[in-house]
C-alpha cells in the first residue's frame, strides 16, 4: 500500500511540474529559438525534367505580455529545374499570438512581412514579401517544442520595371525550443 502512495505522489508531482513546465511557454521575456527545414522534389518522367526545393526558416522570437510574441525570420529557399537555378532570401518581421489551450499545445497566427530578393544565374531582383503562418506549438519535453505549421507567403520582385510575384503555399514541421528570462540573461 506505501509503494502504490508513493507512486500516486510520485505521478502528481510529475504531473505538475509538467503542467507547470508548459504553461512557462507565454511567461513574458521568454526567448523562442528554432526554426524548420524542408525538401521537395517532382520529376517529370516523360520528359526527365525535375524541380527540387529545398527551404531553411531560422527564427528568434520575443515573448510579451498575454500570448503576444515579436520574431524575426530569415528565409533561404534554393530552386533547381532543368540544370538551372536561383534562390529566394528574405527578411520577415514575424509578429505573432500564440492561444493558451489550457494544454500542452499552443496554437498560434503570425503575419510576414518584409524584404525578399530573387537570384538567378544572371540577376538579382528584389521586393516585398507578406504572408501568414498559423498552426500548433507543441511543447514536447521540458523547454522543447515541435512546430507544425501552414503557411502563406506572397513575395513580389520587380523584375525589368515589371511587377513579378511567386505566392507558395506550404506545409512545415520544426523544431524550436524557449528559454525563460532567467536563462536567457546568462
Amino acid at each position: 500500500m506505501k509503494q502504490i502512495q508513493q507512486f500516486s505522489w510520485l505521478c502528481l508531482f510529475l504531473l505538475f511540474t509538467h503542467a507547470a513546465q508548459a504553461q512557462t511557454f507565454l511567461q513574458r521575456g521568454n526567448i523562442e529559438l528554432g526554426g524548420d527545414i524542408s525538401f521537395s522534389s517532382m520529376k517529370e518522367p516523360e520528359y526527365d525534367n525535375s524541380l527540387n526545393t529545398f527551404t531553411f526558416n531560422p527564427y528568434i522570437g520575443c515573448m510579451f505580455s498575454g500570448g503576444f510574441e515579436l520574431g524575426f525570420r530569415p528565409q533561404l529557399t534554393i530552386v533547381s529545374y532543368d540544370g538551372s537555378s536561383y534562390t529566394t532570401m528574405g527578411l520577415f518581421l514575424a509578429p505573432a499570438y500564440n492561444m493558451n489551450a489550457g494544454s500542452i499545445v499552443y496554437p498560434y497566427l503570425e503575419l510576414l512581412i518584409g524584404y525578399n530578393s530573387i537570384n538567378n544565374d544572371e540577376d538579382n531582383y528584389g521586393g516585398l514579401g507578406l504572408g501568414v503562418d498559423g498552426g500548433l506549438k507543441i511543447n514536447i519535453a521540458g523547454n522543447s517544442l515541435l512546430l507544425i505549421k501552414l503557411e502563406y507567403l506572397h513575395q513580389e520582385y520587380d523584375i525589368d520595371d515589371e511587377n513579378e510575384s511567386i505566392n507558395t503555399l506550404s506545409f512545415g514541421v520544426g523544431f524550436r525550443i524557449f528559454l525563460p528570462p532567467h536563462t536567457a540573461a546568462k
